[in-house]
């Protein structure tokens, strides 16, 4: 629920810079259509609007072959620019509580709003640096804002080219605020507490307890501890597994990938998603195998965890709980309905092109990852309507909760056909 409550105050900020751009188009075509294009009010508009406005001063005085005064304006623009993006986040973060207040948090999600607009602002002054970019330079703020959101929301859109623009420490911290919104920062910062020994109070406990749908696991400090480890765990066998099946793929590279996977983020290194990975299905099913695991929910996969299924008494073996069992039979008939629907309408078409082997993993792949990631094998243009209907319905059913996918989830889909069901009974 988070990571759609800040992806929508992001989107708002956008709109707010169409807006912008909106009225400075009008305001410079006033200007021009009254040839005040020399007067000094088109120079208060052109540092108003310091991104769009010195662009086209620039380009004019360019024109004019006025050199100096274009050199001026793009020093002028660009540290404008800059200072009010570095002023925003210093601000952000030192009015944290109200700011997250004029967002619309409550009382109940104050503590992980403030978390996750502490995270999103850092996260954003990072990428704005130099080291964080290819090519030395600035990244504007609202690019760099926008990455770190998506990227702590793990929905993996991005206005920049991740792979070409940022460089190798652009791209981990990139890899560090997925894993935070994957994990969840009040995860993480209880993680550390633990491990320093220092208690939480009771309102946090629950608070952690709740965001796992924990209530009758006993130990939740175990939990934490579990989901961490083990996260880093699937992470790191997922990273070995990508580096002995594709050929020359660096070990960052593949952590980049199994970390992507996990966290169900979707950000890639390489243009077309996951296009370079056609001909590897190996690599295509442990990634699908990641993103799965991920979009199940730590909750469940602690349970799963917890059955000794090798005794024969039952109660000594364990039982699933009744949120495993929903959560992993709705994901099978979901899985096998796009797996049934992929195959049908895709093998004569976008899969025809590859082998059997390759077929079997593109398809596979391209049937899992619609329900959490966002990873694409296959462009999107390529597939039949029904397969992107198909993968609408999927987008919007999602994972399950507690988990690093998005969507209603699967839950909510079988509590309403059941719901029906009993109504129609």
């Amino acid at each position: 629920m988070c990571s759609f409550y800040f992806l929508d105050n992001c989107m708002i900020f956008f709109f707010l810079g169409l807006i912008n751009s909106i009225l400075f188009v009008h305001t410079d075509d006033w200007s021009v259509g009254r040839d005040l294009d020399n007067i000094h009010t088109i120079d208060i508009t052109e540092l108003f609007f310091f991104g769009q406005g010195s662009g086209n001063f620039i380009s004019r005085e360019i024109g004019h072959k006025n050199y100096q005064e274009a050199s001026e304006m793009a020093s002028t623009g660009f540290f404008s620019a800059l200072a009010t993006g570095v002023l925003i986040c210093v601000m952000g973060l030192l009015f944290l509580e109200p700011l997250a207040y004029l967002l619309g948090s409550t009382d109940t999600i104050l503590p992980y709003t403030k978390a996750y607009l502490s995270v999103i602002l850092l996260g954003a002054l990072v990428l704005m640096l130099p080291i964080a970019s290819v090519q030395r330079i600035w990244t504007p703020f609202h690019e760099a804002l926008f990455t770190s959101t998506s990227a702590v929301c793990v929905t993996g859109l991005s206005v920049i080219d991740v792979g070409v623009e940022l460089s190798r420490f652009g791209q981990g911290v990139l890899i560090v605020l997925v894993q935070l919104g994957g994990l969840g920062t009040m995860t993480v910062g209880t993680f550390f507490l633990v491990l320093i020994g220092r208690r939480l109070s009771l309102a946090n406990e629950f608070a952690v307890m709740n965001a796992y749908g924990a209530k009758g696991v006993r130990g939740w400090r175990g939990l934490v501890l579990w989901a961490v480890l083990s996260t880093s765990a699937v992470e790191l066998v997922g990273m070995c597994m990508l580096h002995a099946v594709v050929p020359g793929q660096s070990w960052f590279r593949c952590c980049f990938y199994a970390v992507m996977s996990f966290c169900n983020a979707g950000f890639s290194l390489d243009p077309g998603s996951l296009a370079v990975f056609q001909r590897y299905p190996l690599a295509l099913l442990t990634m699908g195998g990641l993103l799965t695991l991920g979009g199940f929910g730590f909750l469940v996969l602690y349970n799963l965890c917890t059955i000794q299924f090798w005794r024969r008494n039952l109660v000594a073996r364990g039982r699933l709980s009744f949120h495993a069992r929903v959560v992993l039979l709705g994901s099978l008939v979901l899985v096998v309905l796009a797996l049934v629907c992929v195959f049908t309408a895709e093998w004569n078409g976008a899969l025809e092109p590859y082998s059997l082997s390759e077929k079997l993993g593109v398809g596979i792949f391209q049937a899992v990852t619609p329900r959490t990631c966002g990873f694409t094998v296959i462009p999107i243009h390529e597939l039949s309507p029904v397969t992107r209907f198909i993968t609408a319905v999927l987008m919007f059913i999602g994972a399950a909760p507690g988990s690093t996918g998005g969507g209603v989830k699967v839950t909510t889909i079988a509590v309403v056909i059941l719901t029906i069901r009993s109504v129609a009974q």
